[in-house]
């Protein structure tokens, strides 16, 4: 208990904000960001917010849970990120596979193109092609159309509530 505790003191100070936060951020800004998730935001509230990942990106039902406040990486949550991020990470998760059926969730987070935290939360069957990073790679590949991402979208929002 007192590392959880001392790991949850430490986050704020752990990595410094640039002055402007998110100014080119596609995930901060509403005049980058034109396009909202296909089927609307299945989590948001007021820290953590996700939705289905764009069309022609990923497979239906892949789910991207980000940050609200602009942050690079867990070493940068506050407090409040620090004690809700597995509590939503888990909601968006079990809502998943409740609604997709899928057996595995993979996670996946670069912020290679933007530096904001966000996690791809990309479904797996038992009856995939693939698994592991071959299966990231069919995804990828072999992206889902708007109505297949919108009805998966849907069945998962079911599921949360």
């Amino acid at each position: 208990m007192e590392t959880t505790r001392t790991v949850i003191e430490a986050a704020p100070g752990a990595a410094p904000e640039s002055p402007e936060p998110g100014r080119d951020c596609w995930f901060c800004q509403d005049a980058i960001r034109t396009d909202p998730p296909p089927g609307g935001w299945l989590l948001d509230d007021g820290i953590w917010r996700a939705g289905a990942a764009p069309v022609g990106m990923a497979a239906a039902g892949t789910v991207v849970l980000e940050a609200k406040r602009h942050v690079q990486d867990q070493s940068g949550f506050d407090t409040r990120e620090a004690i809700t991020f597995v509590p939503s990470l888990g909601a968006v998760l079990t809502a998943m596979r409740a609604g997709l059926g899928c057996d595995r969730v993979y996670q996946w987070s670069t912020m290679a193109a933007y530096p904001h935290f966000h996690v791809w939360l990309i479904p797996w069957w038992q009856t995939s092609a693939h698994e592991g990073p071959a299966h990231l790679l069919d995804t990828v590949e072999s992206p889902a159309t708007e109505a297949d991402v919108t009805a998966a979208t849907a069945r998962i929002a079911q599921a949360l509530r």
